[in-house]
């Protein structure tokens, strides 16, 4: 049979099985099923086809409902497992509850076996669907981490005081100790002696305008050699400007430092462009209008060895054309005794194309503050611009990465909501319309009480499955718009917490976009889940407003309060995760979070989110 739920039924009376069976069917649901009588009938069914789910009777002749149950999960931890009994107290079933068992049906009142029986197929079905996302989040994860243990290059991140967190397999096999060993440690005590000072003012030049620095020192390896590294270190910021995180990336270049300072030493006769790097040298004289270039300088660039003077401008014709007008203007600038040249520029390298430089340069002056000459050095920064570059496209897809989690999360959130109200609310509305109809129509005290209880667990369910369709994405947000969910979610909140709401929203002339919308739900549901959780407050003031083409929402208490700094080194070390949440919310939209608090003056959340491309 088609789209049929294949169904195994543990009975022992046949006619039994055969009317749980019809009373499915008189339901709309269709069946495959098969009847075993016996534990061993049931253990080789169990491995010899694949079920839908199981219905067990309770109490057989060799058998019992929880050790059918016990002898499903060992194979199956999610497989839907409902008993049917003629008699089940209570205790037996909660007994059988908490061991896994889905729900339980009498046998007096086998149409409730249908929602029962729909219902957990629903919970299964989503059940597996959550648990094969979580594989595939997972794997990406894995598939992440494994692209940054098979580089060559070693890669580490480090706290803001320089202690590790983190160390790539090169990295470990170059300092001789397993990862697990270096996490906590500091990458300092790794660095020579000698060359500490220069390590540890590295990273203190690390600043939110100027994030990357780059610096060559001596490290020591698992054998005590002291080699060379270059590390580009770049540090991560939060919205207050406080280093969170650094992340460096180094590369052995012994070789590469050995073979310059040799060079330095068969090159002294260009003392006047010392206070430049000795990788491509220019000497040009002023005064003659002749420019000298090193020969490494003409290697770099691909140029012929003689002749090594010529004549202006500067770098020939090999500068690309976007930067020379702001090449030359930091020429000019240094030669009418400006600050001095330091510029990144490309230049073309013969027949291969255009490489970046970093050029750097002084004008020597005689007594009368004449210029005379203008000398210098370029190096050749490609692999580090080329490193920067990566870096920038590694942040922009872990940016896609946390936006498209971020959908995926509303989207499951708003099938469970939907599902919820709909199935759920739906079936939980008919069980206790029935059961108060059975209510009415039944004199007998004692049966009217238990009924009674039975509409009041219904009616309660029923709450509960609404609220929390609510909270998982409530409908007026897509059907009604932003300020009617707002108003809705706080007058629901204030009715919890006892609080006074005070709503004002301006009235948009359009919709938003549903990720703007769904970013200003998220962070106002946090902070009334605050107020609820911590703020003892007495009113709450929530405000929509437009300034400057910016959102502008605010969510204000009369609460306790508490210290900013201390939530967010809290939320940076996992405490909480709810200030970090809503400044990731309000950061994929391109908007800023700020929170204000002391203690006893209350807490003001406020999100500003650019409308610049942001409506419908």
């Amino acid at each position: 049979m088609p789209n049929a739920t294949r169904l195994l039924i543990l009975e022992d009376d046949t006619l039994d099985a055969e009317l749980a069976v019809a009373a499915l069917r008189h339901g709309g649901v269709a069946v495959d099923w098969r009847c075993v009588a016996t534990r061993q009938g049931y253990e080789s069914a169990l491995s010899e086809a694949k079920w839908d789910m199981v219905l067990s009777d309770y109490s057989l002749p060799d058998y019992t409902g929880l050790q059918a149950l016990a002898a499903l999960r060992a194979r199956d931890p999610l497989l839907p497992f409902v008993l049917i009994s003629g008699t089940l107290g209570d205790e037996r079933a909660i007994d059988c509850l908490k061991a896994g068992a889905t729900d339980y049906v009498l046998k007096d009142n086998l149409p409730r076996l249908v929602p029962v029986v729909r219902r957990a197929l629903s919970e299964h079905q989503e059940r597996m669907a959550l648990a094969a996302m979580q594989r595939a989040l997972q794997q990406n994860e894995e598939r992440y981490r494994a692209i940054v243990e098979d580089q060559s290059d070693l890669i580490c991140r480090l706290s803001p005081e320089g202690k590790v967190t983190f160390v790539n397999t090169a990295l470990s096999r170059f300092l001789g100790k397993p990862g697990s060993d270096l996490i906590g440690t500091r990458l300092l005590d790794f660095v020579a002696p000698e060359d500490q000072s220069v390590a540890a003012g590295a990273q203190s030049r690390i600043e939110c305008t100027a994030p990357l620095v780059t610096c060559e020192y001596r490290v020591l390896d698992a054998q005590g050699y002291a080699r060379w590294h270059q590390w580009a270190m770049h540090g991560l910021f939060n919205d207050e400007g406080q280093l969170s995180e650094i992340q460096a990336v180094g590369r052995d270049v012994t070789e590469l430092v050995e073979a310059l300072r040799a060079r330095e030493e068969s090159e002294a006769r260009f003392g006047r462009a010392v206070r430049g790097s000795t990788d491509g040298l220019w000497d040009w004289d002023l005064t003659r209008g002749r420019i000298y270039y090193s020969p490494r300088f003409r290697a770099l660039l691909g140029w012929e060895p003689e002749p090594r003077e010529e004549h202006p401008p500067l770098f020939r014709d090999a500068l690309h054309p976007e930067d020379c007008e702001r090449v030359r203007q930091a020429f000019a600038r240094n030669i009418a005794g400006g600050e001095p040249f330091h510029q990144e520029f490309r230049l073309r390298h013969g027949e291969e194309g255009y490489r970046w430089f970093l050029g750097r340069g002084d004008t020597e002056r005689g007594s009368a503050g004449k210029a005379l000459n203008f000398s210098g050095s370029i190096t050749d920064v490609s692999e580090r611009r080329r490193f920067e570059e990566s870096l920038r496209l590694a942040h922009q897809r872990l940016q896609r990465l946390s936006r498209r989690a971020m959908e995926v999360l509303e989207g499951e959130r708003r099938y469970l909501a939907r599902e919820l109200h709909d199935e759920v609310g739906q079936v939980l509305t008919a069980v206790k319309i029935n059961l108060e109809s059975v209510a009415r129509q039944i004199p007998a005290p004692a049966l009217q009480q238990r009924l009674t209880d039975s509409v009041r667990i219904t009616s309660a369910a029923l709450d509960q499955v609404r609220q929390l369709s609510l909270d998982l994405r409530p409908a007026q947000l897509d059907d009604l718009g932003l300020i009617s969910a707002l108003r809705a979610h706080l007058e629901r909140q204030a009715a919890l917490g006892q609080f006074v709401p005070h709503f004002r929203g301006l009235e948009l002339r359009a919709r938003l976009k549903p990720e703007i919308e769904t970013a200003c739900f998220r962070v106002t549901q946090e902070a009334l889940t605050n107020v609820l959780r911590h703020a003892r407050a007495h009113n709450v003031w929530l405000d929509l407003s437009c300034e400057d083409s910016l959102l502008n929402l605010s969510v204000r208490d009369d609460g306790v309060g508490f210290e900013v700094q201390s939530g967010a080194n809290g939320a940076v070390a996992g405490e909480s995760l709810g200030l970090l949440s809503m400044e990731e919310r309000v950061g994929l939209v391109g908007g800023k979070l700020h929170v204000h608090s002391a203690p006893g003056q209350g807490t003001t959340v406020r999100a500003l989110i650019p409308l610049n491309g942001a409506r419908s």
